[in-house]
């Protein structure tokens, strides 16, 4: 009888250990939670407006022509991909969708913070929460306070680390200086120049105070647009591939991937491959345990 005790304590104790083990090797990111604008979603915006915007020649309600980088990034990842991103949503405001006959809202990035944090607590703990603000309401409205815009960042980034939040990515603005949506107006250039420069600064700060609590990274896209428009990856950075007329859209490329620039504010499918190959380069050097499946 003794001798069966002991057997089945040491199965006990052996299984105990097997159990912190498993967990152990648990990657610390199982999800990968995009909220953000026209640039990371996936076709929230289309499908909220009955598939009214954006129309072709946009890609399956995407604000490029193909795929954009969240859901490039992800297969390598190997995690899922829950996408929160409204194409036209502005920082701390909800906008109406254009082009629709009902008046339909579009979720602000905060907005978007509250609904991801209302799913069931157990989605929340492993998952990479990516805020990824591209500041084109600021080529809409030069003057917009980015101060006003980093404070409300700063209570959305609270709220995700109160509520179980252990790993974060937030970005810097790119050069919407150079943006095909500045192009013609020099005082335009020079404001949003000192915006994206105050902003930038901000977010670097604001990363450094929630990294002393939390996993909290800044994923650099203004290098990666930099590099991009000054290194000859694309012979045209300064306009884009179509633009706005009164029938619809009009194109004046023939191959995409000579442009930088799908309209005049989002990107094409070449600049969103270079965001998924950075974006997946900085989970790597930051979340050394998770692995990379491949290449985009």
């Amino acid at each position: 009888m003794r001798r069966t005790y002991i057997t089945l304590s040491y199965v006990s104790i052996a299984w105990h250990f097997a159990c912190l083990i498993t967990a152990q090797r648990q990657p610390s990111i199982q999800s990968l939670v995009v909220i953000g604008d026209g640039y990371s979603d996936t076709g929230n915006t289309f499908t909220s407006t009955s598939n009214h915007w954006p129309q072709r020649p946009y890609f399956r309600g995407r604000f490029s022509n193909d795929q954009v980088w969240s859901e490039l990034a992800s297969p390598p990842l190997n995690v899922p991909l829950l996408m929160y991103a409204y194409g036209g949503c502005r920082a701390d405001e909800v906008t109406q969708a254009p082009n629709v006959t009902e008046s339909l809202a579009i979720p602000s990035i905060t907005q978007q913070v509250e609904d991801f944090l209302a799913v069931p607590p157990d989605r929340i703990l492993r998952a990479l929460v990516v805020i990824f603000f591209n500041g084109l309401e600021f080529l809409d409205d030069p003057e917009a306070n980015p101060y006003q815009m980093i404070r409300a960042f700063r209570e959305s980034i609270y709220r995700l680390t109160r509520n179980g939040v252990h790993n974060i990515i937030l970005t810097t603005l790119p050069p919407l200086d150079r943006f095909p949506g500045a192009r013609f107006d020099r005082i335009k250039q020079d404001r949003l120049r000192t915006v994206v420069d105050a902003y930038n600064r901000q977010i670097l700060s604001l990363a450094a105070f929630f990294a002393a609590r939390r996993k909290v990274v800044l994923w650099d896209i203004h290098r990666v647009f930099v590099k991009a428009m000054e290194d000859g990856t694309f012979p045209v950075t300064h306009r884009p591939c179509i633009f706005h007329v009164p029938e619809g859209y009009a194109s004046q490329c023939e191959n995409t991937d000579d442009y930088l620039f799908w309209d005049p504010v989002h990107v094409t499918l070449h600049m969103h491959r270079l965001l998924a190959k950075s974006f997946i380069q900085q989970v790597a050097s930051s979340w050394p345990d998770v692995r990379v499946w491949g290449d985009i």
